[in-house]
Order: C-alpha cells, then structure tokens, then sequence
C-alpha cells in the first residue's frame, strides 16, 4: 500500500515513472496524479535498484473492474523475463483480493 512504501522506494518509483513514461516516451504530462495512495504498489528489485513496476486498484476505484497500470521495466530491467514476472504477480494479487 502506499502506506507501507518508504519514503525511498516512493522517491524511486516516481522517477523511474518520470523516466520511462515522460523522458524515454517523450509523452509529457503530470505523472503525478493523486491515484498513488489508493493503489497497491508492487516493485521488482534488483541488487537494490527498481528494475519494474506497476501499480494495482481495485474493484471501484479507478474503473469499475479492477486494473493494473503504470507497468514499466526500467532499461536495466529489460530482456530478463520482469515484466512477464511483474503481471503474474498483479493478477496473482488481484486473484487474492476476490477482483
């Protein structure tokens, strides 16, 4: 939960979100959008440092069904087998939440 995240592990998020989606995409826009406190966070780490990410919600809150979003692989990350790992872990925590 976002709750749960360190102040450290939110300050790696948001820029590796900044990174992929603003810098690397070119796609400018607010990539802070006041949806992070109500979303479970799930993060992959390699030797300390954010190589994938993505964001889930539940039923109600973003949508009606629930959903995943702002999945990203870091370039570092890219080619191991993360971002496959990532979403098996997401519908795996959305399967334990009843969604």
């Amino acid at each position: 939960t976002f709750e749960q995240l360190s102040k450290e592990d939110l300050y790696l998020i948001l820029m590796e979100r900044v990174n992929v989606f603003v810098v690397e995409q070119t796609c400018p826009y607010p990539e802070i959008d006041h949806r992070d406190q109500d979303a479970l966070h799930l993060i992959a780490k390699e030797n300390g440092t954010i190589v994938a990410y993505c964001r889930i919600f539940q039923n109600g809150i973003m949508y009606k069904e629930a959903s995943i979003g702002r999945v990203l692989v870091t370039q570092a990350g890219r080619k191991k087998g993360y971002g496959k790992l990532l979403l098996i872990k997401a519908l795996e925590k959305l399967s334990e939440l009843g969604e």
